[in-house]
């Protein structure tokens, strides 16, 4: 029979009265319905049934298949309780059913049973009803491969389990990597999986598999994995340009080969750009279980971030909301950001990076140009860096600093005769071209962890603070305040402002720099715990100190 249609065949088998003979209860409706069944006319077995009154379980059982035709299975479920019911009122009222009535009786409420969770695809449910049939009727071989049925679909083969990423048997018809479809797929014995993805000329690529041997597998189901990479255009799969292998297996098997593991191919430059194809493969009769995640760097001073340029204090860019991701630091490189702390309040600003890239530092001043804090993601091995803005309690008044006035022209006695050599006055003599508009930073020597940074300069923010900046606050639409508001109480002034520096330097024995991918995140106090970050902030704080001291 054609496993791929079973209800089709369990529909065939209920219509042409399988199980239903000898029925005891005899009713011309009864047999219209059944006419009907065989004439798979759902409809029409209900309408033949619709105006019977008799409470009988062969009424309900027949109403019971006619529902189901139809695909009514909460229907068909209530029919066959009325069934159920019919029996144990019977069973414990004393009546007397004769014992192959009531045998009959059971056996095709557990079919019918068995027909509905079928239907509403319950496999486990459909396992249970069917094997009550095989119990009762050793050889029968429809109730057999309705079991059988059920438990494949409960324990589907792995190709039912993992069959949403196809086609994906050539190269040409391998699907766009996409991170839904690459997270714990299962690679079937004799299957392959192929995933593509775009690349830019000159960057460096790494594709990585993280891979492990499905439990509950007999100790002769090993694999040996292959992961290839096929450069655009390539139609043979013997022409990979890169490719690793592993061997994968149980537990339980003889020998030390490992039943979970890892696969990465690496490309230092892509010297093609255009679409290239991961191809994951493997000899053996193990189920495997695995992930592929491609990384694409641009090595610097390419690929920078959105908020360039940014790569001085007059260009710090303020953060936009609470947090702001995929920026990348290049060594010489600097990004420079504003963050606001509201007054009265406090904020923790992080700093998330990749443990595995370039080192860098962060250094945070405050409006008067003073280091608050420095740090070297090199001692932060958890990817995390916090500094709590202010240091200690929280944010005072920030007054907005005012522009300078400008100075009032000397008098000037006016000339009775026009000079012979006329002079221009020097007080209308245009700014050299040199001329900076805000002062520059000058050099601080602050002593921060050791960090590979370059000379910090000590911005005077007082001067250099617009009288309206695009603060934090402001830019998420935290209103100004106007007339119309009614309360009493003084207008908060602006957030304090942070400038948050980050730098690296190059490192001499790596001749390509990838820098490092990092996000910023200012966050609020927190509910509770609030006392115990801040205990362990200072007991950080302390520990910096003494290190730099023991230095």
């Amino acid at each position: 029979m054609n496993t791929q249609h079973p209800l089709r065949w369990i529909l065939l088998a209920a219509i042409t009265g399988f199980g239903f003979n000898p029925m005891l209860c005899e009713n011309g409706a009864l047999e219209d319905a059944r006419e009907k069944l065989r004439q798979l006319d759902g409809e029409g077995a209900k309408q033949a049934l619709q105006q019977e009154e008799i409470d009988a379980p062969e009424i309900h059982l027949v109403r019971a298949l006619a529902h189901y035709q139809v695909k009514e299975f909460k229907e068909a479920t209530t029919s066959l309780d009325q069934v159920d019911r019919l029996i144990a009122d019977a069973q414990s009222g004393g009546d007397k059913i004769a014992q192959q009535r009531l045998n009959d009786l059971l056996i095709r409420l557990a079919e019918g049973r068995g027909w509905v969770a079928l239907g509403e695809e319950r496999w486990e449910d459909a396992q249970v009803e069917w094997l009550k049939v095989l119990k009762a009727q050793p050889n029968d071989e429809d109730a057999r491969w309705n079991y059988e049925l059920a438990w494949h679909k409960s324990n589907p083969a792995c190709t039912l389990r993992e069959d949403d990423h196809e086609p994906d048997d050539t190269l040409k018809d391998a699907p766009e990597w996409t991170k839904e479809k690459a997270e714990k797929r299962l690679l079937c014995p004799g299957a392959s999986d192929a995933y593509a993805i775009e690349l830019p000329q000159g960057a460096i690529f790494t594709a990585r598999v993280e891979a492990k041997l499905l439990d509950d597998q007999d100790e002769e189901a090993g694999r040996q994995l292959k992961l290839k990479l096929y450069r655009p255009s390539t139609s043979g799969l013997d022409e990979a340009v890169k490719e690793v292998s592993l061997d994968l297996a149980p537990n339980e098997a003889e020998g030390n080969l490992p039943s979970s593991g890892s696969l990465k191919v690496n490309l230092e430059q892509v010297t093609e750009a255009g679409r290239w194809v991961m191809w994951l493969e493997g000899f053996g009769r193990g189920e495997v279980e695995y992930s592929i995640v491609p990384e694409i760097d641009i090595p610097c001073p390419q690929g920078e971030d959105d908020l360039e340029p940014n790569d001085d204090v007059q260009s710090a860019k303020p953060l936009q909301g609470e947090e702001k991701a995929n920026l990348k630091i290049c060594p010489g490189n600097d990004d420079w950001h504003i963050v606001g702390v509201p007054e009265g309040e406090y904020r923790t600003l992080e700093v998330e990076f990749d443990i595995e890239r370039d080192p860098f530092s962060v250094i945070v001043f405050d409006t008067k140009g003073q280091v608050v804090k420095a740090l070297n993601s090199s001692e932060y091995e958890k990817g995390v860096m916090q500094v709590r803005l202010p240091d200690n309690g929280v944010a005072e008044k920030f007054e907005m600093p005012k522009p300078p006035e400008p100075k009032a022209p000397p008098q000037i006695e006016p000339q009775t005769g026009v000079p012979l050599n006329p002079q221009v006055s020097p007080l209308l003599t245009p700014p050299s071209q040199n001329s900076p508009m805000v002062p520059k930073p000058t050099p601080a020597q602050p002593t921060p962890s050791p960090a590979p940074t370059q000379p910090i300069p000590t911005p005077d923010l007082s001067k250099q603070v617009p009288p309206n900046p695009s603060l934090p606050n402001q830019a998420a639409g935290v209103p100004d305040g106007g007339d119309d508001e009614a309360s009493t109480e003084e207008k908060k002034g602006p957030p304090t402002p942070y400038i948050v520096r980050v730098t690296a330097t190059a490192n001499p024995n790596q001749p390509i720099a990838l820098g490092n991918r990092y996000k910023l995140k200012m966050s609020p106090p927190q509910e509770s715990g609030d006392d115990d970050n801040k205990d362990q902030q200072d007991q950080q704080d302390q520990q910096d100190q003494q290190d730099q001291q023991n230095k």
